[in-house]
């Protein structure tokens, strides 16, 4: 298991394939116990050759997650779980902030709706350099970005 291989993703892993042509590929990672979201997704022929593994994101930061990989291997179903610990999650510090990441507050889920994962793109704008406005509207766009992924529980499950 190689944990962020791309050094831009924390949450994510890849399990490596070691050589074998592995077919009908599923992935869940599952939630905490105290009622996380399970991530479960399949997984292309052309994302596991390009990956030379199988990629694995919506990964916990700081805890120990298990993943369930379920795959046919020359003809024959097979369900692996692994143990993967990911890192807690580290950004920059900017001014007045008091944590790594914005927390997320979830008002309302419709059950319809309970697994669904939503992107949260922010500008890390300086208390120091306020919007300016004057020059057509829009907002400065040369500060630090917080990309990131929450599930409906408002757990982070991504970030870049």
């Amino acid at each position: 298991v190689f944990i962020n291989p791309y050094d831009v993703s924390p949450l994510t892993a890849i399990i490596d394939r070691a050589g074998k042509d592995i077919k009908d590929i599923h992935v869940k990672v599952k939630g905490k116990p105290d009622g996380g979201i399970d991530i479960d997704y399949n997984v292309s022929e052309h994302a596991l050759l390009t990956h030379d593994g199988v990629p694995i994101w919506g990964l916990y930061p700081d805890y120990l997650n298990e993943v369930e990989l379920s795959y046919t291997f020359n003809g024959v179903k097979k369900v692996e779980t692994y143990k993967i610990y990911a890192q807690p999650i580290v950004t920059y510090s900017r001014d007045f902030r008091f944590s790594h990441m914005q927390k997320t507050r979830v008002k309302k889920v419709d059950p319809a709706f309970k697994n669904r994962l939503y992107l949260i793109n922010n500008t890390i704008t300086s208390v120091y350099k306020p919007l300016d406005w004057k020059n057509g509207g829009a907002a400065s766009w040369n500060d630090f970005t917080e990309n990131y992924i929450v599930d409906t529980k408002g757990e982070v499950r991504w970030y870049l």
